[in-house]
């Protein structure tokens, strides 16, 4: 089953540069956010699109791709087995699950947008409306863009 539905994000520049580098090689990100809703969405579609904006930065979704797994509470254990699961590198090499601060990995195919766009663009999946030029969170559901 295909889907409209998708994760905004944010992250820093470093790792979205490395991550886009090599366009459909996946790789790993941390959130301190639990990503519940966006692992709930891949246990039922196949598909899910990831738009992300860096930080710092102006409020463009520069990068997007699809979202390939989520790892919640995870563990070192747990991330060496997310990384052998699904071919995934870790953009941010040498740094730890930040002492248990770490509540979600995420892995993603990633590239780098010829014509980034507002992240105002994209609308809440809970009610449709567009997220706020100054949302400040790090990981909001949404529409696919266009709908």
């Amino acid at each position: 089953m295909s889907t409209t539905a998708g994760v905004f994000a944010r992250n820093h520049v470093p790792y979205l540069n490395r991550a886009s580098a090599q366009p459909g090689r996946r790789a790993i990100f941390r959130s301190q956010i639990r990503w519940s809703g966006a692992r709930d969405l891949l246990k039922r579609y196949d598909s899910v699109y990831v738009y992300l904006c860096p930080i710092p930065g102006n409020g463009m979704v520069e990068f997007a791709g699809r979202l390939v797994d989520v790892e919640l509470d995870p563990s070192e254990a747990s991330m060496a087995a997310l990384m052998g699961r699904t071919g995934a590198r870790n953009v941010a090499p040498g740094e730890t699950l930040w002492d248990g601060a770490c509540k979600t990995l995420y892995v993603v195919e990633i590239e780098r947008l010829d014509k980034p766009f507002p992240m105002t663009e994209l609308k809440k999946l809970s009610d449709g409306t567009p997220i706020s030029a100054d949302y400040g969170y790090s990981y909001c559901l949404v529409r696919e863009r266009g709908l």
